[in-house]
């Protein structure tokens, strides 16, 4: 996988997920922490396209929370919703 400046990465951290559940409720109607799973389209690894579950996209392969996991390059970005989703019925 070639690396550009452009790419964009996606993480998963449980810290930051709970951080931004837990402040769901006390901010504003219609902010970003109403909606806290959010799912890409990514390129893992191993070369294959799939869909998952993010907290974070950057541009470089570092996350500024230290529980955070690798999910690879992202490809694009599917939806953000108030519940959690099955990911395999996510239509792309």
């Amino acid at each position: 996988m070639n690396e550009d400046n452009n790419d964009k990465h996606a993480w998963f951290s449980e810290m930051q997920f709970e951080h931004n559940s837990d402040t769901q409720y006390k901010t504003d109607s219609d902010s970003k922490h109403d909606f806290p799973y959010i799912y890409y389209q990514i390129i893992d690894n191993n070369n294959n396209k799939k869909v998952v579950q993010i907290t974070e996209i950057n541009n470089s392969k570092k996350s500024y929370f230290q529980d955070a996991t690798y999910l690879g390059k992202v490809v694009k970005y599917i939806r953000a919703y108030k519940e959690p989703q099955n990911i395999e019925k996510i239509t792309i």
